[in-house]
């Protein structure tokens, strides 16, 4: 599969009342497999931060052609900026809400990159500190219309695409959430478990015209979304794992769904989150 060409350690470090400061390290090993996506080409949703961001900076590092999404423009000059201003890389400016669009977005990609074969739902917003009783309709249309909609008719343009094309083998993976693992009483768990139960209709739907569909559930991890500061203090009392993850992590597994190495994986829904769902079981 390749060698692991280096890893780093963040410390992370938390004060613990009436205890001295405890360090805590992570190891991230990071694997170059030397190409292991050359000839894919790639296009992720939201892909100007976050996990959107290194997803596609983990893929560009091998060797695929990415394409990003994203709302602003000037967060996609400087997303492809921060990427090393990439030849293989191509940017468009894109609202998953504005379905309309959808067929408009993947032809612009399928033009610049001579294809698609890698799909990635990564576009998605989340309300924090809201319940069932505080839930507004406008954060309910706001969160269903981004996480839910957006993914459901993105994917379909990209289908559409490749009946069209005549292609053998595509690849979808949808970037759910660990709390669509467990029940929810609020949109963004909603829309992450209704993820989940269509990659696993879409799997059975499509493995018969060579497409795999998997979803990846993050827990916590340290993006804009979450507030948490990758380079910060990243202890999290009520993970079990005790800490917020890196989106760094999450990319590497992405990499590996996106990769011919993972064949024979469709249907799945990786957690990546240290076991922190089955604390509700």
């Amino acid at each position: 599969m390749g060698k692991i060409t280096g890893y780093f350690k963040r410390g992370i470090k938390y004060i613990v009342s009436g205890q001295p400061q405890i360090n805590i390290n992570v190891n991230i090993a990071q694997i170059s497999y030397g190409g292991i996506l050359e000839g894919k080409r790639v296009f992720i949703t939201g892909g100007t931060k976050g996990l959107g961001f290194e997803i596609a900076k983990k893929c560009l590092s091998e060797k695929a052609k990415v394409a990003i999404t994203g709302r602003s423009m000037e967060a996609l000059e400087k997303a492809k900026k921060e990427l090393g201003d990439n030849a293989d890389l191509f940017i468009y400016r894109h609202d998953v809400t504005d379905i309309g669009s959808d067929d408009e977005v993947i032809a612009a990609a399928v033009k610049d990159m001579g294809g698609i074969d890698c799909f990635v739902n990564n576009a998605g917003v989340s309300e924090h500190n809201i319940d069932y009783a505080t839930c507004t309709e406008e954060m309910w249309d706001r969160q269903v219309d981004t996480n839910l909609k957006g993914a459901y008719f993105m994917t379909q343009a990209f289908m559409k695409y490749y009946d069209q094309s005549g292609l053998e083998s595509g690849n979808i993976i949808n970037m759910v959430s660990e709390r669509g693992l467990y029940g929810d009483d609020v949109p963004y768990g909603l829309t992450k478990r209704a993820l989940i139960s269509y990659t696993e209709g879409m799997a059975k739907k499509l493995i018969a015209k060579g497409v795999r569909v998997n979803a990846i559930a993050p827990g916590v991890t340290a993006t804009d979304m979450t507030g948490y500061d990758k380079n910060g203090n990243l202890y999290r009392r009520y993970a079990l794992g005790k800490r917020v993850l890196l989106p760094e992590e999450i990319a590497e597994t992405a990499v590996f769904l996106l990769s011919d190495a993972s064949n024979c994986i469709s249907g799945q829904v990786i957690a990546c989150n240290e076991a922190n769902h089955l604390k509700f079981n």
